[in-house]
């Protein structure tokens, strides 16, 4: 491949935050379970026991109550070698919200449960006083620091730190890959698994006054393995509901970093799809669409024909009682 297309493999390699690896789950599940950590900080304090964290993300969990009987469920949450367990009699509801806080051992923590009654949830932890057994030493000066061989200050070491949320049913993981600058980590990306893909944000807009007028703007973040992907040899694949739309193999146009195309779904309408070589960031924009036959779940279905990686994930997406309006 040329510098350009493996710059794009590379860079996207760089850049994804999701856990979840295709194919991985099959095209007739109703609600596919995944995680994104969109931060983690982690530091070592000056003493035993005074180490600090603060994690944040989303996951994608099949609803289960979008009324005022929504209850907590039991919550278990580890990094690297630190784990904890807020069993779902002590979060507190915010009034009749789907939000729910817990105080507990120094770490504070926040789950809203199906966000505007869609399948996305999001969830918050930050703890001050734990033991988080990070090994970084207690300076940061020069030499071998707890076993780190050659670290001097200023410089920056890269540490791999697996991340798994237990929600209820839902359980899943991921490894992120952490930037080291003294005492303290921060996430820098994902390194395990690969390929990913992120959905991001999704909005239908549905005209039941006039036909074939419905738009889609759908964006995300896909990752491919390093080398796996050609521009000018792959076929790409994206279902959303009863939108269907093909990049024919060798049609993605490159320009600056950006790899581009314009086209016809199947049933009619425009399409274009824009993928951001620099941050793997990839944007679908239809209009003059017929979304005749979409409900609230959906099917997301995306694939990357010669590079192998293929994903099904099934949501539920928030709906207006004119049923004229998705969102996720």
């Amino acid at each position: 491949m040329g510098k350009t297309v493996a710059g794009l493999a590379i860079v996207l390699a760089a850049f994804f935050t999701l856990w979840g690896s295709g194919p991985a789950y099959a095209a007739d599940d109703a609600v596919t379970q995944f995680l994104t950590v969109d931060k983690l900080r982690m530091s070592q304090g000056r003493g035993e026991g005074h180490d600090s964290f603060s994690i944040s993300g989303t996951f994608n969990m099949e609803v289960e109550s979008t009324d005022n009987n929504i209850a907590a469920h039991d919550v278990s949450l580890s990094i690297g070698d630190w784990s904890a367990d807020f069993p779902a009699e002590s979060w507190k509801r915010a009034g009749k919200s789907h939000r729910f806080t817990i105080r507990q051992d120094n770490v504070v923590g926040q789950v809203e449960y199906w966000v505007a009654n869609s399948s996305k949830c999001t969830f918050k932890f930050t703890g001050v006083k734990q033991w988080l057994d990070l090994g970084l030493g207690n300076d940061d000066t020069e030499g071998d620091v707890d076993g780190l061989a050659g670290y001097v200050d200023g410089d920056e070491e890269t540490w791999q730190m697996p991340v798994d949320l237990q929600i209820g049913d839902f359980d899943a993981g991921m490894t992120l890959e952490m930037r080291r600058s003294g005492l303290t980590l921060s996430k820098l990306d994902v390194s395990d698994p690969m390929p990913c893909l992120m959905l991001k944000s999704l909005k239908i807009v549905r005209n039941l006054k006039t036909a074939n007028r419905d738009s889609m703007v759908f964006s995300g973040v896909v990752l491919l393995n390093e080398e796996s992907f050609d521009p000018t040899t792959d076929a790409v694949t994206v279902d959303v509901g009863p939108f269907h739309f093909v990049v024919p193999a060798g049609s993605l146009t490159v320009s600056g970093g950006h790899f581009r195309y314009k086209g016809t779904p199947t049933g009619g309408g425009k399409a274009a799809l824009s993928v951001d070589g620099r941050n793997g960031r990839f944007t679908i924009v239809a209009s003059k669409l017929n979304l005749e036959g979409l409900t609230a779940d959906a099917q997301v279905h995306m694939l990357f024909e010669n590079a192998g990686a293929e994903w099904f994930y099934g949501i539920t997406m928030q709906v207006n009682k004119k049923q004229t309006s998705f969102k996720y």
